[in-house]
């Protein structure tokens, strides 16, 4: 089974293919569950089928009494399970849990370090690591919590979170079934007691009638003249007892398709009832809801008459369009992860090859006189080379694989920068407009990336425009509210800066809007363009803890507004590291190369000592730990493949720093894994350099790192 809480899969069977068994087992379940009770238990028995989520409960929540009541529960330890239930929603204790939950009805991800110290020491003791808390709603109405709790994450990726809150908006829409449907049975029973009191008099009637909760109206079997509507009728359609009284529901005008009401009659008079139609009707000034629509024919001391009823079930079917956008919103997060998976994979394995073939290549070039035709076809390949590894650098940006170095830096600074090669870039029949907002807030990113995503959302512009037109860029601040948030999908709350590009070009339906941001879609001519520039922003915006948001329509151009999160701190100048050293100068030092890709071990040997290095190569970690303990001088610097069989990178090099405490180190690689990054960011410590490349590239970071 996969690793649904973590980064990687783990097994043969795929996230996707688990979320789908879990999704389809609980979407039968609920469909079939008439019964609250038994409606947790299958929850949990849901949830607890994803790995990494070791135990579950549910509470429901007495907003009156300001307590939590336990109604099922999964694998939870007594001392944790005694700590959740401690949490009683106070208003006068602002940081418990169940009071951000019922105030925000946000779901609550908190990892063991974000508690007190004191309930850190004892969770600990259990081996806690992360409390999930979820609300279930009903009727906007916070009814429950759903308690999750990890021993294994700290972390809870974005796509669980959506799919976790998908299945909590599928158990509030299951209430609300389930609800109605008491509702309808409670009305049932309550015309059966009605047959029953008929014996005892029409005035028993006449007040179970009038106290029903559900729409009821009495009208005559032959006219469908009405001759008596309840007090829950008029207050839901907005009418007065002698606006409706002696008249035809033809005349009210409340169905909202006449044809409709046309229907009914036909099957009431085929079969003498009409039993629990959805309808749509109309109300007084104009609004609309949904009922489900019956008609019974009654006996009274006055002869038979036709009894009716609606009960009101707009509610539910809101219930069901969230959970349905929520499950569209997990079917996009999956899709785009099970791609970025993919494109990783690949542009890790492409890499290595490349790196071989540009290593022998540019190698080749030094041997072989410019004159010769030889020397341009290899001149060619290495053209060809270089293209591709952009390409892979495109998908591991996509992929949230591409290693970055974030600064605190000033998007005005960046862009306005890149203002002047842009206008070169577009040329002269695009007019490029540049807004920038005083007073703007910083961000954490790497100022390559900002370049990366301006250049592609502006080439994106410029092919949408068919001959003349404008280019806008904006900037500006911005803070997002929970109830924003709640009204826009895609939105996070929080303090931003956003960077909007609009163009006045053919723009986009909503159909092509879905597909934009996926790998090699594209909409332009066999040639002109590979499809990997927005999937490449996409990516990096993710990466940086962002989102992207596109307004298009046909014919009316397109605007994509970049948002990233405000970051309180001072602006950090960037150096040109390439400047501080010299980039092919010769050494003397001891280096252990670790590859387990003998080509790229072969290649990168050379290199190195075609410029005085003394190296050391090994194929394996296990290699690498015999030389450097048979080796009799010193080893200066270790440069090792980050993934590898059996030990990875950053373990070989806490071994060797036992036997050489001052050993430097580079870590290579086709994409950062988390082992040396977080989600491909770089602790300021660590030294990397990228596969595929060239031979001033590494000679320069060897020199770079051992001048430190």
């Amino acid at each position: 089974m996969s690793s649904i809480m973590g980064e990687e899969p783990c097994g043969q069977t795929s996230f996707l293919e688990t979320v789908v068994l879990i999704q389809r087992d609980l979407s039968v379940a609920l469909n079939a569950e008439n019964d609250l009770s038994a409606l947790w238990e299958r929850l949990l028995d849901a949830v607890l089928k994803i790995e990494s989520i070791d135990g579950a409960s549910v509470h429901l929540l007495d907003h009156e009494q300001r307590v939590t009541t336990l109604v099922a529960t999964r694998n939870l330890p007594p001392k944790l399970a005694a700590y959740i239930d401690s949490h009683d929603f106070d208003p006068e204790q602002a940081d418990i849990t169940y009071v951000k939950i019922t105030r925000a009805k946000d779901p609550v991800y908190q990892p063991l370090s974000s508690f007190p110290l004191l309930a850190q020491e004892n969770l600990k003791t259990i081996g806690l690591k992360c409390l999930m808390a979820l609300p279930v709603v009903n009727h906007n109405d916070v009814i429950a919590v759903l308690n999750l709790v990890s021993f294994s994450e700290e972390q809870t990726p974005s796509w669980l979170r959506i799919f976790l809150e998908g299945l909590t908006a599928q158990i509030g829409g299951a209430i609300a079934r389930i609800q109605s449907l008491n509702q309808l049975v409670d009305s049932e029973a309550a015309f059966e007691k009605i047959a029953d009191e008929l014996a005892l008099g029409e005035n028993n009637f006449k007040k179970l009638f009038e106290i029903s909760p559900v729409m009821m109206a009495l009208t005559d079997i032959e006219t469908s003249v009405t001759l008596d509507v309840n007090g829950t009728y008029l207050k839901q359609l907005g009418f007065t007892r002698e606006e409706v009284i002696g008249t035809k529901t033809t005349d009210l005008g409340i169905f909202f398709d006449p044809a409709v009401r046309e229907e009914l009659i036909c099957i009431f008079k085929e079969q003498g009832f009409v039993l629990d139609h959805e309808v749509k009707l109309r109300r007084k000034l104009g609004s609309s809801f949904h009922g489900i629509f019956s008609s019974y024919i009654v006996d009274l001391n006055e002869g038979q008459v036709v009894l009716t009823t609606c009960i009101d079930i707009s509610k539910r079917i809101q219930a069901e369009q969230e959970r349905n956008e929520l499950q569209t919103q997990l079917a996009q997060a999956q899709k785009m992860e099970s791609i970025g998976r993919l494109a990783g994979g690949v542009a890790h394995d492409f890499n290595n090859m490349l790196s071989v073939i540009q290593g022998n290549t540019e190698l080749a070039l030094k041997e072989i006189e410019p004159a010769q035709p030889l020397f341009k076809r290899l001149t060619q390949i290495n053209k060809a080379v270089e293209r591709s590894a952009e390409i892979t650098r495109q998908l591991l940006a996509f992929a949230r694989k591409q290693t970055v170095a974030p600064k605190v830096i000033d998007l005005n600074d960046a862009v306005g920068a890149m203002i002047e090669m842009l206008r070169r870039l577009l040329g002269e029949d695009i007019d490029l407009a540049w807004k920038p907002t005083k007073k703007l807030g910083a961000i954490l990113m790497d100022r390559s990336q900002i370049d990366q995503v301006l250049v592609n959302l502006c080439i994106n512009a410029r092919d949408a425009i068919p001959d003349v037109g404008k280019i806008t860029i904006e900037t500006g601040n911005v803070t997002f509210d929970d109830e924003y948030c709640s009204l826009h999908v895609g939105f996070i709350p929080g303090e931003f800066v956003f960077l909007a590009v609009s163009d006045n070009g053919y723009g986009m339906d909503k159909e092509t809007q879905t597909k934009i941001f996926e790998p090699f879609f594209t909409t332009k001519a066999l040639g002109k363009g590979t499809g990997l520039g927005l999937a490449m922003v996409y990516g990096i915006i993710k990466q940086n803890k962002g989102f992207i948001n596109v307004y298009s329509e046909p014919n009316k151009g397109a605007s994509f507004k970049i948002y990233m999160p405000l970051h309180n701190g001072k602006e950090e100048k960037a150096t040109d590291t390439e400047d501080l050293v010299s980039p092919l100068s010769g050494g003397k030092e001891t280096i252990l190369l670790v590859e387990d890709e003998p080509g790229i071990l072969e290649i990168a040997t050379m290199m190195l000592e075609m410029q005085g290095y003394t190296i050391l190569p090994a194929v394996s970690p296990a290699e690498a730990l015999s030389l450097a303990r048979t080796n009799s001088g010193p080893i200066d610097l270790i440069i090792t493949d980050v993934v590898m069989p059996n030990m990875n990178g950053r373990e070989l090099t806490k071994h060797l720093k036992v036997l050489y405490p001052d050993i430097k180190c580079i870590y290579m690689s086709g994409y950062t894994a988390n082992v040396i990054a977080h989600h491909g960011v770089l602790d300021e410590d660590v030294h990397f350099i990228e596969k595929p490349f060239s031979q001033k590239t590494l000679v320069t970071k060897v020199s770079e790192v051992l001048q430190q």
